[in-house]
Parts: C-alpha cells; structure tokens; sequence
C-alpha cells in the first residue's frame, strides 16, 4: 500500500459520500468505522450487542470496543495500493492502533483531512438523512446534536495532533458535493 487518506468530521459531513468518489476516482481499497461499527452494532453477537448501546445514544465507541472491530476487518482492505479511511481515528488511542499498522505495512504517505462544517447547516442536513435513509442515529435532533458535540469533544487532540504536526488539511465541507470533491483531489496533488 503506497497511500492512506483519512477523512475526519462530524456526523453528516459527507465523508462517506467523499469517500466513495475517491475510490471510484484512485481504486483505493474503503474502510469506514462508523458502516463496519453499525454492521457489527446489527448481528447478535455480544460484540455486536455492546457496540449498539453507545451507537444508539449517539455516543463514540470505546476504544477497546473499536480495536476488535478494526482488528477483524482492517486486513480485508489492506491488500490495495492505497486506502480511503472514513471516521476514524477519534481518540489517541485509535491514533495508535492506525500508526501501529500503517508502521507494519509501511505506509509512509498518509493525507490527513478534515471536513469543516457549520453546526446548524449539518443539523438539517442529518434530518434531511434521517427521512431518506431511516439512519436510526440521525431520528431526534438531541441525538444528532450530541453525536456533533461528542465528535467535537472526542476528536479536539486528535485535530490539534494533526495540526501540530503540519498534517491536518481542512476541507470546506459546506460546499457542494462536486466543490468539497474537486478541494479534496486539489489538495491531494
């Protein structure tokens, strides 16, 4: 694998959907926590039962929780020439669990970015999603709202060690679909 790309920000900020144009554009391998997390959150399993709790209140799954689900589906996407990373790492922790395997596969180019986005335009944004898609974490703007505050507080070091370190991209996520794209792949260059 030559190159990771990782996609932060909150809830609704359209990682997912800028993921998926970027591997349909680079034919990247895709690893989105919060779609393998909600997969998981589905069967019944006791992992399964213990991750749909925090999923439900809108809350960030722990990181022990999150090392088992990364662990089992992580090698799946490993074998392409690069990776589009959607939601993930939150915490120091997860940081630790990415570098660890980015180390053991050598993986030295990695783009950090972070989707930028105004709390009230997300939050119509997360409704709109919850009418079409049935999204169960989306359904009352108090669990949305806490999803985006849980996001902002959870994820404020892992921005800040980003940004530290000259690695942090910002991407204007309230833009179209088509600009936050063209940004994206401007920025990659």
């Amino acid at each position: 694998m030559k190159q990771i790309i990782i996609l932060m920000g909150p809830p609704g900020s359209g990682k997912g959907t800028q993921s998926k144009l970027l591997i349909d554009k680079l034919g990247y391998g895709y690893f989105s926590m919060g779609d393998t997390l909600r997969e998981v959150a589905r069967q019944d399993t006791p992992l399964g039962t213990q991750i749909k709790a925090p999923i439900e209140q809108g809350l960030i799954v722990s990181d022990e929780l999150t090392r088992q689900v990364f662990d089992q589906f992580i090698s799946k996407v490993m074998g392409k020439s690069g990776l589009v990373v959607d939601g993930f790492p939150r915490t120091p922790g997860q940081v630790e669990m990415l570098n660890g395997v980015l180390a053991e596969h050598k993986v030295t180019d990695q783009k950090i970015m972070l989707l930028d986005v105004d709390k009230k335009k997300l939050l119509g944004r997360l409704a709109l999603r919850s009418k079409t898609e049935g999204r169960a974490d989306d359904v009352s703007t108090l669990a949305v709202e806490r999803r985006f505050d849980e996001f902002q507080k959870k994820t404020a070091k892992i921005r800040d060690f980003y940004e530290l370190k000259g690695m942090l991209i910002h991407i204007n996520g309230d833009q179209t679909v088509e600009n936050v794209h063209k940004d994206i792949m401007e920025k990659l260059k």
